[in-house]
């Protein structure tokens, strides 16, 4: 069955369209690596916000992601550490 639209629910068809299509954004994260106690220490950064801290815990042999929260998560590389960071920045993050 075919319909005809107003010239003004074609127009609020356009309009939903229109904004329910996200613009993709490059953003730049800044990883800050330091020393502390002999440790190095990467945090993780986009501007000023921290997106949470990154430690080798040598006595278990596993990372720790520290999120800006307080968690602490452990995983078996780097790269899933900082993963972790930036999933927990997306899903918490205000659009």
């Amino acid at each position: 069955m075919k319909r005809n639209l107003t010239a003004e629910q074609k127009e609020f068809g356009d309009l939903l369209e229109a904004s329910s299509v996200k613009k993709e954004r490059n953003i730049e994260v800044i990883e800050e690596e330091r020393e502390e106690n002999g440790q190095t220490i990467v945090e993780l950064k986009i501007g000023k916000q921290s997106l949470g801290v990154i430690k080798l815990n040598s006595r278990i042999n596993r990372f720790q992601a520290l999120l800006p929260n307080g968690s602490i998560y452990h995983t078996n590389t780097r790269v899933e550490a900082v993963n972790l960071l930036l999933r927990d920045y997306h899903l918490h993050q205000a659009n």
